[in-house]
């Protein structure tokens, strides 16, 4: 299979996915009143409805564990992950822990093992041979002590939505059977693209002790999301730093290490581009777009603004949203 084609497959509609959902089930299924689960070559579909659990866990290859509504709480190494509805939790088979769940009503869970032979397969037939890193081994680091054990919202991820639409597909018909070969191969593409930055970032921070490695890399895509999730609020580079347990001078350096631009260029990006859709908006004052983007003033934020798109913020509302750059 060629790159091109792999990077086809893998931008398949959610309407592309509907149809494969409902073909017929090429697997042996073992169903339980609480468990519905579907095994294919070391890779596994398991599906749980649950009030009140606590057993051990340890995921085999790469585990996606999405929660359809309620929450479930994993433990490893005494650190407890915490899913809600509609989040995932991305781990692998290095970490043993615990799982609990808690609930007046039924817990819906997705959860999904993919084999080092699938995930080899997929990236072999889809990475670019001519990749600025070409000896990148997607597969060995996935399934590594290296990977960030992280919380997803689903809405803001490709994997995520693609387990959102299994679990919303059995939600609607709980006799459904899945073409679960299918669906691993597609839900294994979309992990490995959407996780390849992950390894990249990692990559960047050249650090010896892989615990080290990781706990940075946590405290970065904290720093990150806060950035992302908050920036009309009033931040600055030293709260950030603070926030995230590491030295002014660490935290810059690092995170520009990792991402590839500094904190206050990430901020101000996050910033201008949501100025640009306030300002799309009628009846809401400079003030007020200023006071939203996290300036004290509209000086500062028309200042900050014309250098960022080198047009003031009433010029670009008047050109049609942009026009002028």
């Amino acid at each position: 299979t060629s790159p091109q084609r792999g990077y086809n497959l893998l931008h398949l509609s959610l309407e592309h996915t509907k149809d494969y959902l409902h073909t017929t089930c090429i697997s042996k299924m073992i169903s339980t009143s609480e468990f519905k689960q579907w095994n294919v070559n070391n890779n596994s579909l398991v599906i749980s409805e649950l009030s009140a659990y606590y057993k051990p866990v340890q995921s085999s290859g790469v585990a996606l564990k999405y929660v359809l509504n309620g929450s479930e709480v994993y433990c490893f190494d005494n650190q407890r992950y915490t899913v809600p509805q509609q989040h995932f939790l991305l781990t692998n088979c290095t970490n043993i822990g615990k799982v609990e769940i808690e609930s007046n009503q039924k817990v819906l869970g997705v959860c999904i093992n993919l084999s080092t032979n699938i995930l080899a397969e997929v990236s072999a037939s889809i990475l670019n041979p001519n990749s600025a890193i070409p000896d990148v081994d997607i597969t060995n680091f996935l399934i590594s002590e290296a990977l960030p054990e992280q919380i997803i919202n689903a809405s803001q991820s490709a994997t995520g939505h693609y387990l959102q639409s299994i679990g919303n597909t059995f939600l609607h018909n709980k006799l459904v059977q899945f073409n679960v070969d299918e669906i691993f191969v597609h839900i294994a593409e979309k992990v490995v693209v959407e996780f390849m930055p992950l390894y990249k970032h990692l990559h960047n921070l050249k650090l010896a002790k892989l615990i080290t490695q990781k706990l940075i890399y946590k405290k970065l895509a904290k720093a990150k999301s806060i950035i992302e999730n908050e920036h009309q609020q009033t931040l600055n580079v030293q709260l950030l730093a603070t926030e995230v347990g590491l030295s002014l001078y660490h935290f810059i350096r690092l995170f520009k290490k990792c991402y590839n631009t500094t904190p206050m260029q990430m901020l101000v990006k996050c910033r201008m581009e949501y100025a640009k859709k306030q300002l799309q908006l009628k009846n809401i004052s400079p003030f007020d777009i200023a006071s939203n983007c996290g300036y004290a003033d509209v000086q500062s934020f028309s200042k900050a603004f014309k250098k960022y798109t080198h047009t003031c913020p009433t010029a670009y509302k008047n050109s049609n949203f942009g026009q002028v750059n």
